[in-house]
C-alpha cells in the first residue's frame, strides 16, 4: 500500500498491485478489513511492526486468521534482513532465554 508522495515515487500508482492509501487514517481498518476480505488476504507483510498503520495491520490480520510479518528495519544490525512472524524486536516470537538456545 501507498500511503504518501514518497511510497509514490518508489512504487508508481500506475504500476500493476500497487494500492493508494489517500484517506484519513481513522478510515485505515474499514479499508484494510475490506481489501483482505475482498482478496482473501492470507498474510500481511510490514517493514517494521509498531507504525501507527503496521499496528492497525497487524490486528486486522489477526482477526481475519490472516498471519502478519514484519521485517526488522535494521538499526542496529546494518546489512541484515530479518524477517518473523507475529513481529519483531520487542514483539518477536523467539524466546528470551539463553538456554533455549544452549539446549538447540
Amino acid at each position: 500500500f501507498n500511503f504518501n508522495a514518497g511510497d509514490d515515487y518508489f512504487y508508481p500508482p500506475t504500476q500493476a498491485h500497487t494500492v493508494v492509501f489517500n484517506d484519513n487514517y481513522d478510515a485505515f481498518p474499514e479499508f484494510l478489513q475490506e481489501y483482505i476480505t475482498q482478496h482473501h488476504i492470507q498474510a500481511v507483510v510490514c517493514f517494521g511492526d509498531t507504525r501507527p498503520y503496521h499496528v492497525i495491520a497487524k490486528r486486522i490480520a489477526n482477526e481475519n486468521q490472516a498471519s502478519f510479518w514484519a521485517f526488522e528495519e535494521g538499526y542496529f544490525r546494518p546489512y541484515y534482513i530479518t524477517l518473523e512472524k507475529d513481529g519483531v524486536n520487542a514483539f518477536s516470537p523467539l524466546p528470551r532465554r539463553a538456554d533455549f538456545f544452549l539446549e538447540q
